[in-house]
């Protein structure tokens, strides 16, 4: 899962908002340094990231991405699940995803403090950027993929990677329709804890 659905599955808490968002960024030391709240995001990041990787519906959607994106699968499944997140929306949310997009900007704005320094700049670009918003449409996603691409080892497979996508995404829908309810009862086992 990437970005949407990590702050969607917060529980409406924003020391798990922000730590679940730094989950990916942090260096270990740097999350021994955190305020044991936010430690507790970046362990639901850590949570969510473990169970969708063993997940066997992610497993079968992962299986016909691999011949379009190799290694890159995993990677390319994430993002699109955010994708189909914003496409169900109104199935696993009660508020409307726009405020809950501008309420997530707003929290990250408010609670910079409680990011590391060396990050703040990365992450005042992807607010500025709307980042949460590139999940929302193709054209989005489009860009998404092409801002990876000049940060992995092997290009090529992001450079035409909409097509695949289009013509998966029914299939890809079934699956991700099947897999986000466990997960949603995944994460608020967690926070129930």
């Amino acid at each position: 899962m990437n970005f949407l659905a990590h702050l969607q599955l917060s529980c409406h808490d924003d020391h798990l908002l922000i730590g679940n968002f730094l989950g990916d960024f942090l260096k270990p030391k740097e999350v021994k340094e955190l305020p044991v709240h936010i430690r507790e995001g970046v362990d639901l990041h850590r949570a969510i990231d473990s169970f969708t990787d063993t997940h066997p519906v992610v497993s079968e959607a992962k299986k016909v991405l691999y011949p379009h994106f190799g290694k890159y699968a995993s990677v390319f499944l994430d993002i699109f699940f955010d994708y189909l997140l914003a496409r169900n929306w109104e199935l696993y949310s009660a508020e409307a995803m726009n405020d809950f997009i501008y309420r997530c900007y707003n929290i990250l704005r408010q609670r910079m403090d409680w990011i590391p320094e060396r990050l703040h700049p990365r992450f005042n670009n992807m607010i500025k950027g709307k980042f949460l918003h590139e999940y929302t449409n193709w054209d989005g996603l489009s860009n998404t993929f092409d801002r990876m691409r000049r940060y992995v080892s092997h290009p090529e497979y992001f450079a035409n990677p909409i097509p695949p996508l289009k013509e998966q995404e029914e299939f890809l829908n079934e699956k991700f329709l099947l897999f986000y309810p466990d997960l949603q009862k995944r994460a608020a086992d967690f926070c129930a804890c």
